[in-house]
């Protein structure tokens, strides 16, 4: 079997932008040429077990009802989120071949969802992100919480399919699904279906020399959307730079790297290993494009919602020691993927190969770690949780919104401390909340830097002129998990 066309992805699931590549026969050929003796009898059981279904059982049936179980079981038998099935025809297949179009219908998350359910880790909707801008952000949606029901039907058992056709629909339509967060928070969430466009970018002057960069996913116009907003800012006095990967989800890996080109001279940037050493990737600098702010002093953001395309451009960053990371360690996604078409109506999507930083580090399921660990809101305790969900279910945040509809910081600030004397919880916090909740239903800033603690640090950063000394005594990916190995064998050991 000769499949038609392959893409390559680095990003979750609910994937934003695909990639066309070139080179699936010869990965078909060689593991054709390669297969063993002992796989030969399991074939050869399945034949007999489908020419006995066709034969013998009670009801005719269709030989493509048989043909999509047998895909759809031997996918799902690795335990693999990322490598599934998939019926063009469905509304999984549309929305990957939506997303080549630059914008695709329904609620706006990126997310993933284990194939198994074990207690540990029972089979929940896992949220990457929200984008931004979109019902799910505008509902206060965030990376790491947990979908567990969908218009009151349990997500434990349904495939990353159903819930694609559940959450997508017709624009203007309701979804309500069960949001779970923390330990003990879980609230139900009534979201109305919208076109989803995809953005790139959103920039801003935070300060007299230093600008502010977010770059929302990565898609082939992203490296020049950056540098365009990088020369505007530069034409306002602008000599620093943060740049924002907060919740970006990933793209393509070729927007990652032309992104990198940008800022690192020359160098590798990201490398791939499979099975097969022929398909292995390495991927320096992109040489047709000027690394043209090679010398701006810059602070990188991430966070749980930094995935793939986003870790691969902070690892680089990092192994280069070319930017300080500021906030909190990166989703953990560091598998690449292929979409093999089987007929013209089915195919399948597959991890293929680990990508590794330049320092040699894989991220996957570990994320990086920032230079600097700082949260957007305070920790919350088993007791906070509740108190937090009491709040959402009394709507307070949201009537408060709707009845000021223009805020004003010390307006935020006295609200604030009116709910810490009924809630008992910390008035920054609530100050975020009560300004989040503000920005969902009006034109937020591109940045928000009273409210938002990384930033706030990574903007000190840059002020204080220590950025060279920080980036000096940083470490690579690959040094911080081997310090974070020996620790945990550390901790072993003296329990």
């Amino acid at each position: 079997m000769k499949p038609q066309k392959i893409w390559i992805i680095t990003c979750l699931f609910s994937v934003i932008l695909i990639s066309t590549v070139s080179y699936a026969p010869s990965i078909f050929a060689q593991s054709q040429q390669e297969q063993t003796q002992s796989t030969i009898p399991y074939m050869q059981y399945l034949q007999y077990l489908n020419e006995a279904l066709q034969r013998y059982y009670v009801d005719e049936v269709k030989p493509e009802v048989l043909f999509q179980g047998a895909a759809e079981g031997m996918l799902n038998a690795l335990k693999d989120p990322y490598t599934m099935y998939i019926d063009n025809g469905s509304l999984t297949g549309v929305s990957l071949q939506d997303t080549t179009t630059g914008y695709f219908g329904g609620i706006g998350i990126t997310f993933t969802k284990p194939s198994t359910s074990t207690a540990e880790r029972p089979s929940y909707i896992e949220v990457a992100s929200a984008l931004e801008g979109t019902p799910s952000w505008k509902a206060g949606i965030q990376a790491d919480d947990l979908i567990t029901e969908i218009e009151g039907d349990s997500v434990i058992e349904m495939t990353q399919a159903d819930v694609v056709a559940k959450l997508r629909g017709k624009i203007g339509s309701s979804v309500t699904v069960t949001v779970r967060r923390g330990k003990n928070m879980e609230f139900p969430v009534k979201l109305v279906r919208a076109r989803i466009e995809v953005p790139t970018i959103k920039y801003m002057k935070l300060d007299k020399d230093i600008g502010y960069i977010r770059l929302i996913e990565f898609n082939p116009n992203g490296s020049r959307r950056i540098r365009e907003a990088m020369e505007s800012l530069q034409a306002e006095g602008v000599t620093k730079l943060v740049l924002d990967l907060r919740n970006n989800a990933g793209g393509l890996i070729t927007a990652a790297v032309d992104t990198a080109s940008l800022f690192i001279k020359d160098g590798l940037i990201v490398s791939t290993k499979s099975r097969i050493p022929q398909q292995d990737l390495i991927s320096n600098t992109n040489a047709a494009i000027d690394a043209v702010f090679a010398d701006v002093p810059l602070v990188v953001l991430i966070n749980k919602g930094s995935a793939s395309a986003s870790e691969i451009l902070a690892g680089a960053f990092k192994d280069h020691k070319r930017a300080y990371l500021v906030g909190e360690t990166s989703y953990g996604k560091g598998s690449v993927q292929q979409i093999f078409d089987l007929t013209q109506k089915d195919s399948f999507k597959m991890t293929i190969a680990r990508y590794y930083t330049p320092s040699g580090a894989n991220v996957d399921k570990l994320g990086i770690k920032p230079d600097k660990e700082v949260l957007l809101f305070p920790p919350l305790s088993t007791d906070d949780e509740k108190k937090l969900e009491k709040l959402f279910k009394d709507e307070k945040l949201s009537s408060f919104v709707k009845k000021n509809k223009e805020l004003t910081s010390e307006q935020i600030t006295r609200y604030a401390e009116t709910l810490v004397k009924e809630y008992s919880l910390n008035k920054d916090l609530l100050r975020i909340l009560i300004r989040q909740e503000y920005n969902r239903t009006h034109t937020a800033p591109a940045a928000d830097i009273d409210y938002d603690a990384p930033l706030q640090e990574a903007v000190k950063i840059l002020k204080s002129g220590t950025l060279p000394q920080l980036l000096r005594n940083s470490k690579s990916v690959l040094q911080m998990q081997e310090e974070a190995s020996q620790e945990k064998v550390g901790a072993k050991k003296a329990s």
